[in-house]
């Protein structure tokens, strides 16, 4: 399978960690949808999904970076994967970054639903000990029962929502 349409826009590559451009989310509903995911509790895991990861055009493997960011060889990375869940297209973004000088990682997984963006999660550290992981997995609903959640190694669950 590949995938043509990739709903991220190329402006992931400026992203950081400390950037607030990497938190933030397209418009209202998009906020909203991403809000009610973070904040709904998971319930009986309904299954594991083994989606199928693609390497995405602008990955560091096929693009050259751009030169004025300090990234590590082979990187940026930005894979993506694409799969039904009750009829319902779900598109999953995860893009990761290792830099140079200071050393610091990110990785952000968008998950879009139906084309809208309807969850985010993300981890990131540096050298100087700072670090956030409390956002994964990322989590987005699948109508109003199911909540699809992707960690930072790709795996993918879907849960019950309580």
């Amino acid at each position: 399978m590949t995938i043509a349409d990739c709903p991220l826009a190329h402006q992931w590559i400026d992203w950081d960690i400390d950037t607030e451009a990497r938190f933030r989310l397209r418009g209202t509903e998009e906020r909203r949808l991403a809000l009610e995911a973070h904040e709904a509790r998971r319930g009986k895991q309904v299954r594991r999904i083994a989606a199928e990861w693609e390497v995405s055009a602008d990955d560091a493997s096929r693009e050259a970076p751009p030169a004025d960011i300090d990234f590590e060889p082979g990187s940026p990375r930005h894979l993506h994967a694409q799969f039904d869940v009750d009829n319902n297209l779900v598109h999953v973004d995860y893009v990761a970054a290792d830099f140079v000088s200071p050393p610091r990682r990110y990785v952000e997984i968008r998950i879009f639903v139906r084309g809208l963006l309807a969850g985010r999660g993300g981890a990131s550290s540096s050298a100087m000990g700072s670090s956030q992981s409390a956002d994964l997995p990322a989590l987005a609903l699948i109508g109003s029962e199911l909540l699809l959640g992707v960690w930072d190694d790709r795996s993918i669950v879907l849960w019950q929502r309580l």
